[in-house]
């Protein structure tokens, strides 16, 4: 069990197994979007990765140490963490998936809004991908 780092918020839909197993140590790994709450079900769906990748179990671990105080490193291969990287790792999403897009010549799409996403550079940048969606048709 991890309480988090003072002064920060922590919120995370994250569970961890590891297991020493014949070939060597593995991790289980358990990543959701929300409580699985039947109440909010009726609003919006939780979704859940469970996996072994080791890539995915190395963030992880590597998050779970830097909540936990044993570093503090912003970094991670897998993940898109508030407050280092979401905003930025988002944005750099939807400039990636325009030029991908663009390339392909095929139209780029948005989707609706999260509230994490109502900033405005998240804003500026959906509305760069909506206008490149629009140019592209």
């Amino acid at each position: 069990m991890v309480y988090g780092l003072v002064g920060l918020k922590t919120h995370c839909k994250l569970a961890m197994v590891v297991r020493d197993e014949p070939d060597g140590i593995r991790r289980y790994t358990h990543i959701g979007t929300g409580n699985y709450n039947p109440k909010t079900a009726r609003l919006y769906e939780d979704l859940g990765l469970l996996t072994c990748d080791e890539t995915i179990g190395g963030s992880v671990a590597h998050l779970f140490n830097s909540i936990g105080g044993f570093s503090r490193s912003p970094v991670y291969d897998e993940l898109l963490v508030a407050p280092d990287t979401v905003r930025t790792g988002i944005v750099e999403r939807i400039h990636a998936e325009i030029a991908h897009r663009r390339a392909a010549g095929r139209p780029a799409s948005g989707s609706r809004p999260t509230p994490s996403s109502t900033r405005p550079s998240s804003t500026r940048s959906t509305s760069r991908r909506r206008r490149a969606s629009r140019s592209s048709c």
